[in-house]
């Protein structure tokens, strides 16, 4: 859920549904709209019965997982019969220019290093891994596709984003001179 972006936009495209959002980090769950239900727990691990939901969403969540595999399999467990899941996941794309200048700055400010273990992006960033992953899940069939993202942020939504949330701002901005 991170920090329920995204939930408005479940509730308007099915409002007679009811939408739990989670997340393993509280901090992420609270600044989340409380009109939702939201809950905190792993991915990999859901506290759900089986056969809950009709539908799930794993929503650039699977490369912070350790192991992909069983996030998709526990979203599999909870779906009922004929349930769907729709996840997204950054590609093998190039970072634009502005992430170079940004992670530069930090290291000049005394920032520490990025943890290598926050994403495993190349577990997930070509759609036949993703492909492979939910079909391993028994979650068949599996429509996948690779669409190209575009910020178009101006440099103080650029500067927003990145001092605002994940690990940007909570292992290096914080931890340089930006407290």
């Amino acid at each position: 859920t991170g920090v329920g972006q995204l939930l408005p936009d479940l509730r308007a495209s099915a409002p007679d549904a009811i939408v739990v959002g989670t997340d393993l980090s509280y901090g992420m769950l609270r600044l989340a709209s409380h009109e939702f239900q939201r809950a905190v727990m792993d991915a990999s691990q859901l506290a759900f019965k089986d056969e809950s939901f009709d539908r799930g969403i794993l929503a650039f969540i699977l490369f912070h997982l350790f192991n992909p595999q069983q996030g998709v399999t526990e979203i599999a467990r909870v779906l009922r019969p004929g349930g769907v899941v729709g996840t997204a996941t950054w590609g093998d794309q190039q970072d634009p220019e502005a992430y170079d200048i940004w992670f530069e700055e930090l290291a000049t400010h005394g920032a520490p290093p990025p943890d290598p273990e926050f994403a495993r992006f190349e577990l997930v960033d070509k759609p036949e891994k993703v492909e492979e992953l939910m079909g391993n899940a028994g979650l068949l069939p599996v429509n996948s596709w690779v669409g190209e993202y575009r910020a178009s942020g101006n440099p103080d939504e650029f500067l927003a984003h990145r001092t605002g949330h994940g690990q940007s701002r909570t292992s290096r901005f914080l931890a340089s001179d930006g407290s």
